[in-house]
C-alpha cells in the first residue's frame, strides 16, 4: 500500500508538470473578450471616434493618440478572415469586483498576419480599454512559439540540462527516504515535494525572471502559455531533498566497523 502512494505521488507530479494548458475559451472573461473585440472591429471598420470613447478616459486622447488609432486602423482594414485568441491573463481586486485582463489574439487579415495584446478594466462594472500593442508577424505565431532547439544559445542547452537534473536529485531525496525505513520518511517525501525559489526562462524570447522567495509545488515544470503562447521553463530548488541527500551521504560516508576491537 505505501509503495503505491509513493507511485502515486509520483505520478500526480509528473502528470501536473507536463500538462497542457486549460483551454482559453471556456475561463476568458466574455465581458473583457468582447468588448476587446468589438473594439478590434472598430478599428477595422475605421470607426475611430467610437474606438476612442470606450478607452479610459484618463489616458491622453490628443491629435497624437487619434492618429496612432488611425495608423493601427490601416494595418487592420481588409477583410477579418480570423481572429483568434491566444491567451489572457487576469487580475482581480479583493474586495470589490474591479479587475484587468490582458488578452492576446492572431488576427489574420487581407493584409496580412497579426498579434495584438489588449488590456482591458472593469471598475465599478464599466469595461474600458486601458491598453493596446499590435505587431506585424511574417509567420504564424504557433510556429514562431513552438519549442525547438534551433537557433538556442548555450544558456538555453544549460537551463534545460537543469530541468531535467533538479527533478532527478529531488527524486533520489525521495527515494532515499522511501528506503530508509524510518517512520518520518512520509514526512521527509512530503516536504521535499515543494520547491523553493524560482528562475523562470521564455524559451521563445532567452528573457530570465526570478523570485526568491517563492514555493513552487513543482521543481522544473513546463508551461506554454494558451494554445500558441510561449513556452516557460521553470526551476525551483529542491531544498528539502538536498538537505537529506547531504545528511544520507555524511551519515554513510564513513561506516562504523562494528567488528574493531575484537580479538
Amino acid at each position: 500500500m505505501k509503495k503505491f502512494i509513493f507511485l502515486f505521488l509520483l505520478a500526480i507530479v509528473f502528470a501536473t508538470g507536463c500538462s497542457p494548458a486549460p483551454i482559453l475559451d471556456d475561463t476568458v472573461p466574455e465581458d473583457a473578450d468582447h468588448i476587446a473585440r468589438k473594439f478590434l472591429t472598430m478599428l477595422h471598420d475605421g470607426s475611430i471616434d467610437e474606438a476612442v470613447e470606450i478607452f479610459d478616459p484618463k489616458l491622453n486622447k490628443g491629435e497624437k493618440f487619434r492618429n496612432e488609432l488611425i495608423k493601427l486602423s490601416g494595418q487592420l482594414s481588409g477583410s477579418f478572415d480570423e481572429v483568434r485568441l491566444v491567451q489572457h491573463g487576469r487580475i482581480q481586486a479583493m474586495i470589490n469586483d474591479n479587475a484587468q485582463t490582458r488578452i492576446t489574439y492572431e488576427i489574420l487579415t487581407a493584409k496580412g498576419r497579426f498579434v495584438t495584446n489588449i488590456a482591458v478594466s472593469k471598475n465599478e462594472g464599466v469595461l474600458l480599454i486601458t491598453g493596446l500593442y499590435l505587431e506585424e508577424l511574417d509567420k504564424p505565431l504557433e510556429e514562431i512559439t513552438r519549442f525547438t532547439f534551433e537557433g538556442k544559445s548555450t544558456l538555453h542547452y544549460v537551463f534545460f540540462a537543469l530541468a531535467l537534473l533538479v527533478p532527478i536529485i529531488a527524486l533520489y531525496g525521495m527515494y532515499l527516504a522511501y528506503c530508509s525505513g524510518t517512520h518520518l520518511r512520509w514526512l521527509w517525501m512530503i516536504c521535499m515535494l515543494p520547491g523553493t525559489g524560482n528562475v523562470s526562462l521564455n524559451w521563445t524570447s532567452g528573457h530570465f525572471s526570478s523570485n526568491a522567495f517563492s514555493i513552487s509545488t513543482l521543481w522544473a515544470p513546463f508551461i506554454r502559455e494558451g494554445l500558441s503562447g510561449a513556452t516557460y521553463i521553470s526551476l525551483a530548488l529542491p531544498f528539502v531533498a538536498g538537505i537529506y541527500i547531504y545528511r544520507y551521504w555524511k551519515a554513510n560516508r564513513h561506516p562504523v566497523n562494528t567488528s574493531a576491537g575484537r580479538d
